[in-house]
């Protein structure tokens, strides 16, 4: 399978993860940067810096909100790297656009997750695991297994803490939001430790809010 198939597979799988997340196939705003990031990885594999360009045109909003929430310009970062053709340059970049999607994710639920529907956390968290998905594709083998591994369990208990039953469908989620924080920090540490560039946008400020 050639690998822009496979991260079309890859993001298609994401959304089908386990039984609970299928349950609720909403196709929501906040999975645009993710869906964005698959077409730039797609394009950069078949060596199609033109297409980049124009893809990178349509992030400019997603780049925009991440400067202000976590101080990183990666517009400028991407530019450098198209320009240079740089393709590892590049996918670094894509790598910290993702990382942040999945911070602002996070601290939106850690905020919010006690208020809003289990229809919508299912849909935040589906979008952030698809960040983890695109962003450790091809890295997460042999040394890293186990960090892997950890992640996508970890994923699964961060959503069970906050998708709990409720007597009434579309009724707020019976979130557990501490037990939450403790997963989602965990998943922050384990992709830092397999992304050591990560860092540079892993700052305590990303708290921006994803709205309705």
């Amino acid at each position: 399978m050639r690998a822009y198939q496979f991260l079309t597979a890859l993001l298609i799988y994401s959304f089908l993860y386990g039984a609970s997340l299928a349950q609720d196939a909403d196709v929501t705003p906040e999975a645009a940067a993710v869906d964005m990031c698959a077409s730039l990885l797609e394009f950069l594999e078949k060596d199609d810096y033109t297409r980049v360009g124009k893809v990178l045109v349509y992030l400019d909003p997603v780049l925009n909100s991440i400067d202000k929430v976590c101080g990183t310009d990666l517009a400028t970062e991407f530019e450098t790297g198209v320009q240079n053709r740089d393709a590892r340059a590049v996918r670094e970049s894509i790598r910290k656009v993702l990382f942040c999607d999945m911070l602002i994710i996070f601290n939106t639920i850690e905020k919010e997750g006690e208020t809003r529907s289990r229809r919508r956390l299912r849909a935040w968290l589906k979008v952030a695991y698809s960040d983890y998905l695109l962003m450790s594709a091809g890295k997460a083998r042999k040394i890293q297994f186990e960090d892997d591994r950890v992640i996508k369990k970890t994923f699964r208990r961060a959503y069970a803490a906050v998708t709990q039953e409720s007597p009434f469908a579309d009724a707020p989620a019976q979130s557990d939001i501490p037990a939450f924080a403790e997963y989602a920090s965990h998943i922050a540490e384990r992709c830092l430790k397999l992304f050591p560039e990560l860092a540079a946008v892993a700052g305590e400020d990303a708290s921006q809010e994803k709205g309705e």
